[in-house]
């Protein structure tokens, strides 16, 4: 590999890691304002999407931790289709 290439792979990785951060950062700024908002089904998303974006991360643990709180809030709501969704991520966290 040429020091062009790998300079350039190097910028796209860090391109990379600065849009996961910054994703990181709007859905946690997210998940506190929905719950004091008392926004609890909107905020079970955000947590999907959280376990999704630890997915791609391949934080696996902790896209499990963000599952298990979007599917308690969903459970305790007896919201049969985001708990379908949820564990349709779950599947998909299982699969990385």
């Amino acid at each position: 590999m040429s020091l062009g290439s790998y300079s350039r792979t190097l910028a796209r990785q860090d391109i990379a890691k600065n849009t996961f951060d910054r994703a990181l950062m709007q859905f946690t700024a997210a998940s506190i304002e929905l719950e004091q908002s008392g926004q609890i089904r909107v905020l079970a998303s955000v947590q999907n999407n959280l376990s999704l974006l630890f997915t791609q991360l391949e934080r696996f643990e902790e896209a499990h931790e963000h599952l298990d709180r979007a599917l308690s809030v969903v459970t305790k709501l007896n919201d049969k289709g985001s708990q379908a969704q949820f564990e349709d991520s779950r599947a998909r966290v299982f699969l990385k």
